[in-house]
């Protein structure tokens, strides 16, 4: 069925901006590194929400299907004047009518109920883009937070190197009489206090590897992820982001369903229109021993429109689904702006550390370890420059990953393609099929 042949140019429009950031696409084997592409993949072949569309689509084929089929004619026997008294004991003047019958829908409400599956089927093509957006969406996000703490857990290591490093120094100028033994202590706590938070990184890596891959409902298989959680796309203009809110997924959805009602509406105005029934047969006279043709044709009289509250019902579901259109392109606008306002903010505050935080803090520590050898500042003083240079450094780390979430959940809300990063590298011809 070729509703759920994707291509990898159709899929990504939604999430290109930010999905790839330069992220190879080779094939993935056990407890080798993984990259989003292949994540996306798994998440596209096995998500059990995306499974369950080949069914539902087969059974809205068998409605419209059903909903194709004329009524069946009917055969009637009737056998009058029999079993009576006088002339008419027995059979002697019995009369046998053999008659069909066939009910005549009026008011095209067979091609009405074609139209009303058919834009069923559409409604579920639009929940399947819906929920296709959003599968994309929940798997790069769990891969980018995979991505954050394998960033982080490697400057955690890099941390402890230096303590370390800091560790052995401290600990031959104790052995010199230069220090006191409390200095090599503290040392020594840190140290024990950065491999502890090492541990707890470890922890909470392997917890979110394990959630990325319940997304195709599986057991990690890789080792890491691939990427650079410091490559970031250009933000996207204001008016691009409220020009993509007229094509977010909800907002077509909705539009697909306020299409499904008014067809429904359609066919309950049909429903008023009283259908008729043509008839005709055989009679036979026992009696006189001869037959002739019968004819008949049947209709309600339309003293009253028996429909009518249905009607009703349907105007009003029609008007509510109005009234939460107008609603959600207001609510949509004002998630898409206020996600805008937030990427603009987070990218000024990674600035700020860039240009400002991080230099600032690495003339810290490199003035402190001079101050520290020359015997000027205590070890406490090192260990805090030492401490504010990383924690520069994660605070960088959280401010990117910050801003790819945003940025995420701003193309999840549009799903539209927002900034000019490249599509998938090397998946430009290749299928995915959920």
């Amino acid at each position: 069925m070729t509703f759920f042949r994707i291509r990898a140019g159709v899929l990504t429009p939604a999430l290109c901006a930010l999905l790839m950031l330069g992220i190879p696409g080779a094939m993935a084997t056990q407890d080798k590194p993984l990259s989003l592409a292949q994540a996306l993949e798994r998440a596209l072949q096995k998500h059990p929400t995306l499974s369950q569309y080949p069914y539902a689509m087969r059974a809205l084929e068998a409605q419209r299907l059903q909903a194709g089929f004329v009524p069946n004619p009917s055969l009637e026997l009737e056998l009058e004047n029999m079993m009576g008294s006088g002339d008419s004991k027995g059979f002697n003047a019995a009369e046998v009518t053999l008659s069909f019958s066939q009910l005549i829908e009026l008011g095209e409400k067979r091609q009405k109920r074609l139209v009303l599956e058919e834009k069923r089927q559409a409604q579920a093509n639009s929940s399947y883009e819906r929920d296709r957006l959003l599968v994309l969406s929940d798997t790069a996000q769990a891969y980018y937070q995979v991505l954050g703490l394998q960033a982080h857990h490697q400057l955690n290591e890099t941390r402890l190197a230096q303590a370390k490093r800091a560790f052995e120094a401290i600990e031959k100028r104790a052995q010199g009489g230069a220090v006191a033994a409390a200095d090599v202590a503290r040392m020594a706590l840190k140290v024990s206090e950065v491999r502890l938070q090492g541990l707890r990184l470890q922890e909470a890596l392997e917890q979110a590897r394990h959630h990325l891959a319940q997304q195709w409902l599986a057991q990690p298989d890789f080792t890491q992820v691939l990427g650079d959680i410091n490559t970031l796309p250009p933000l996207p203009a204001e008016a691009a982001v409220m020009q993509a809110v007229n094509q977010a997924p909800e907002s077509l959805l909705l539009a697909q369903q306020i299409r499904l009602q008014q067809a429904s509406l359609s066919l309950e105005k049909a429903q008023s229109t009283a259908d008729i029934s043509v008839s005709g047969g055989l009679r036979f006279h026992n009696e006189r021993n001869d037959s002739s043709l019968v004819l008949g044709i049947s209709m309600p009289l339309p003293l009253s429109d028996p429909n009518r509250g249905n009607v009703n019902a349907a105007l009003a579901r029609l008007d509510g689904l109005a009234h939460a259109e107008q609603q959600l392109r207001q609510s949509l606008r004002s998630q898409a702006t206020a996600l805008y306002v937030q990427m603009h903010s987070k990218h000024r505050i990674i600035a700020h550390i860039t240009q400002a935080l991080l230099p600032n803090a690495q003339q810290l520590l490199t003035d402190s370890e001079k101050g520290y050898a020359n015997g000027q500042i205590s070890v406490l003083q090192l260990l805090d420059a030492q401490e504010q240079g990383f924690e520069a450094k994660r605070a960088l780390l959280d401010a990117h990953l910050s801003l790819l979430h945003s940025l995420l959940a701003l193309q999840r809300l549009t799903g539209q393609q927002l900034t000019t990063s490249q599509l998938f590298p090397g998946t430009e011809h290749s299928e995915f099929l959920p």
